[in-house]
């Protein structure tokens, strides 16, 4: 299948790029991931990691906040 064509089985689109697992029934969702995954950079939001050794980078602040609680046990991010 190529990218955002619908398939047979679980899901009706499935992610094409080498390496991502990614399906959904959902239109939307897929094209969310699709941009978020495989834009532009320019087309993504820009929420780096503030630890300095992670150089993590995140399209949106939830994802960001997570990640601080998940990997680095930080609650509340210092600053804005």
């Amino acid at each position: 299948a190529s990218v955002g064509e619908p398939r047979q089985g679980a899901h009706r689109y499935a992610c094409a790029h080498a390496e991502c697992d990614y399906s959904t029934d959902r239109s939307d969702n897929f094209a969310r991931h699709t941009r978020n995954r495989h834009g532009p950079l320019q087309d993504r939001e820009d929420h780096p990691c503030p630890v300095p050794e992670c150089g993590r980078r995140f399209p949106y602040s939830w994802n960001l906040k997570r990640h601080l609680r998940t990997i680095h046990r930080i609650q509340k991010p210092c600053g804005p």
